[in-house]
Protein backbone atom coordinates (compact mmCIF):
# COMPACT_ATOMS: atom_id res chain seq x y z
CA UNK A 1 0.00 0.00 0.00
CA UNK A 2 1.13 3.47 -1.03
CA UNK A 3 2.58 5.58 2.03
CA UNK A 4 0.17 8.41 3.24
CA UNK A 5 0.96 12.04 4.93
CA UNK A 6 -1.04 12.67 7.57
CA UNK A 7 -1.55 16.53 9.56
CA UNK A 8 -4.02 16.58 11.86
CA UNK A 9 -5.44 18.71 15.19
CA UNK A 10 -7.48 17.04 17.55
CA UNK A 11 -9.33 18.40 20.85
CA UNK A 12 -6.79 20.17 23.34
CA UNK A 13 -5.81 17.32 26.26
CA UNK A 14 -5.58 14.64 23.30
CA UNK A 15 -2.63 14.89 21.73
CA UNK A 16 -0.38 12.70 23.95
CA UNK A 17 -2.96 9.82 24.06
CA UNK A 18 -3.94 10.07 20.16
CA UNK A 19 0.00 10.30 18.99
CA UNK A 20 1.07 7.44 21.34
CA UNK A 21 -2.47 5.31 20.06
CA UNK A 22 -1.49 6.05 16.23
CA UNK A 23 2.69 4.96 16.69
CA UNK A 24 1.64 1.84 18.33
CA UNK A 25 -0.78 0.72 15.65
CA UNK A 26 1.10 1.02 12.14
CA UNK A 27 1.73 5.01 11.98
CA UNK A 28 4.96 6.74 12.18
CA UNK A 29 6.25 10.03 12.68
CA UNK A 30 9.44 9.71 11.40
CA UNK A 31 10.40 9.77 7.64
CA UNK A 32 13.01 7.28 6.52
CA UNK A 33 15.78 8.93 4.25
CA UNK A 34 16.86 6.97 1.22
CA UNK A 35 20.47 7.72 1.73
CA UNK A 36 19.86 6.41 5.34
CA UNK A 37 18.72 7.77 8.53
CA UNK A 38 15.12 9.74 9.36
CA UNK A 39 13.79 12.78 9.81
CA UNK A 40 11.20 13.67 13.12
CA UNK A 41 7.52 14.84 10.93
CA UNK A 42 6.12 18.08 13.21
CA UNK A 43 3.91 17.09 16.13
CA UNK A 44 0.98 16.87 14.25
CA UNK A 45 2.03 15.12 11.34
CA UNK A 46 2.21 11.24 11.02
CA UNK A 47 2.72 8.97 8.39
CA UNK A 48 0.83 5.52 7.68
CA UNK A 49 0.15 2.94 4.67
CA UNK A 50 -3.05 3.19 3.25
CA UNK A 51 -5.16 2.27 -0.27
CA UNK A 52 -5.79 5.90 -0.40
CA UNK A 53 -6.25 9.11 1.16
CA UNK A 54 -9.78 8.50 2.54
CA UNK A 55 -8.81 5.19 4.01
CA UNK A 56 -5.91 6.89 5.74
CA UNK A 57 -8.09 9.08 6.97
CA UNK A 58 -10.75 6.51 8.35
CA UNK A 59 -7.76 4.87 10.22
CA UNK A 60 -6.76 8.05 12.18
CA UNK A 61 -10.18 8.34 13.36
CA UNK A 62 -11.03 4.88 14.47
CA UNK A 63 -7.39 5.35 16.37
CA UNK A 64 -8.05 8.46 17.95
CA UNK A 65 -11.88 7.81 18.77
CA UNK A 66 -10.43 4.76 20.51
CA UNK A 67 -7.78 6.43 22.11
CA UNK A 68 -9.72 9.12 23.50
CA UNK A 69 -12.55 7.73 24.18
CA UNK A 70 -15.14 10.07 22.60
CA UNK A 71 -16.17 10.35 18.92
CA UNK A 72 -15.78 14.17 18.65
CA UNK A 73 -12.07 14.29 19.25
CA UNK A 74 -10.82 14.67 15.91
CA UNK A 75 -11.03 18.67 14.92
CA UNK A 76 -9.27 18.01 11.18
CA UNK A 77 -7.26 15.35 9.29
CA UNK A 78 -5.69 15.80 5.64
CA UNK A 79 -3.99 13.17 4.17
CA UNK A 80 -2.34 13.05 1.17
CA UNK A 81 -0.39 9.98 -0.76
CA UNK A 82 3.98 10.68 -0.73
CA UNK A 83 4.58 10.23 -4.21
CA UNK A 84 7.67 12.40 -3.95
CA UNK A 85 9.77 13.29 -0.99
CA UNK A 86 12.24 16.54 0.11
CA UNK A 87 13.20 17.10 3.49
CA UNK A 88 15.42 19.58 4.81
CA UNK A 89 15.74 20.77 8.66
CA UNK A 90 17.22 18.74 11.59
CA UNK A 91 17.68 15.61 11.97
CA UNK A 92 16.85 13.08 14.95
Amino acid sequence: MPLHLLAYDVKDGYQSVVKSKLLANGFTDKMTLIIGGARQLPDTTVLVDAIGARDAVEKFKVLATIAAGRADVVVRVVATPCSDSWVEGESR
